[in-house]
């Protein structure tokens, strides 16, 4: 059975979990997280995985919280990149520049799912934000658009 899990992240230090058993919903799991990941304050993590045959929401609920425990240094690390992108887009144009200088503990696929979460924040006017994924690679939105490319090194 595939199960949802999804975290909402209201600062980086406090998160509420939703556990959703596909069986248990009357929408499919895909509009399921559409509706319980639509734009909203705070940075959103789900995630959907499967369970041997029908477990109790107790059993799912437990698993979903290990399985969070296993992502926990990148989520907490992507709710940082989040909300400090947020509050230091406040002080620019929008045509401002963010650029964070050192390297995330981030791949860029999670860089990717941060920025595309900011872009949907009120804070944010189309402005440039730059980061370095943990392989060294340059991660940039600039106007909604995100774009990946090789550092010099």
């Amino acid at each position: 059975m595939r199960i949802l899990r999804v975290t909402r992240y209201s600062s980086p230090e406090s998160r509420a979990t939703t556990i959703v058993r596909e069986h248990d919903i009357t929408v499919s799991i895909e509009e399921a997280i559409k509706q319980l990941t639509a734009p909203s304050v705070g940075f959103i993590v789900s995630e959907v995985f499967e369970m041997a045959g029908a477990p109790s929401i107790e059993e799912a609920a437990f698993e979903a919280e290990k399985r969070r425990r296993l992502g926990a240094f990148d989520e907490d690390n992507q709710a940082i990149c989040y909300y400090w992108s947020v509050m230091q887009l406040r002080l620019l144009k929008g045509d401002g520049l963010l650029g964070m200088k050192d390297p995330s503990p981030l791949s860029v696929a999670q860089l990717e799912v941060v920025l595309r979460q900011i872009a949907q924040h009120a804070n944010y006017q189309r402005q440039t934000i730059v980061a370095i994924a943990s392989d060294a690679r340059i991660v940039k939105m600039r106007g909604g658009e995100i774009l990946c490319e090789m550092t010099g090194s």
